[in-house]
């Protein structure tokens, strides 16, 4: 169905990290998988396929090996489909979270949104530096134009906006609940 690829490198940390955010839909059923730690760029797309062959696969012992931290869960239901119990999934450990923060913030903002051609208008709090910043205080921006521009360029403005509005929808009470 679509994904988010992201990337994070400190030099002070000598770290490289590659990950891949992804939905994929079989049969009626939704999955949303999560690969981190892959050592190279291409390695964390083999690493997603081997995150749906283990959630969708017969085989009952098939493994994520191509990235060091995997996890897939029913985007309906909430149930974890990856990885098996008994399995070390790494869930302790400290990670950055590139642009995973991005692509739940855009699932929230769709859970209260009624309309994609809603305005909303960019705040001087909702500018952020980054990639794909092409917002000004003032912008009169359509709420689907603020999703393609956090996922597609990664803008943080364009996140930080939907995480405004969709906040400010959440706490007047205009919508009370999210997906589990």
């Amino acid at each position: 169905m679509g994904g988010k690829t992201g990337f994070i490198m400190s030099k002070k940390l000598n770290l490289r990290i590659h990950n891949l955010t992804a939905v994929c839909e079989k049969d009626g059923t939704a999955i949303v998988g999560v690969v981190m730690g892959a050592e190279r760029k291409k390695a964390r797309f083999t690493a997603m396929g081997e995150l749906m062959d283990c959630v969708f696969g017969d085989d009952p012992n098939a493994r994520v090996t191509a990235a060091k931290y995997a996890y897939a869960a029913d985007l309906r239901t909430g149930e974890t489909r990856y990885p098996p119990a008994g399995v070390d999934s790494g869930a302790d450990a400290f990670l950055q979270t590139a642009s995973m923060i991005k692509i739940l913030t855009v699932l929230t903002a769709l859970d209260v949104l009624d309309d994609l051609e809603a305005v909303y208008t960019i705040q001087e709090a909702d500018l952020r530096r980054g990639s794909g910043n092409v917002f000004e205080v003032g912008d009169r921006v359509r709420l689907i134009d603020l999703i393609y521009a956090a996922m597609l360029p990664s803008s943080n403005t364009a996140a930080m906006a939907l995480a405004h509005w969709a906040g400010a929808r959440l706490l007047a009470g205009e919508k009370k609940g999210i997906r589990p």
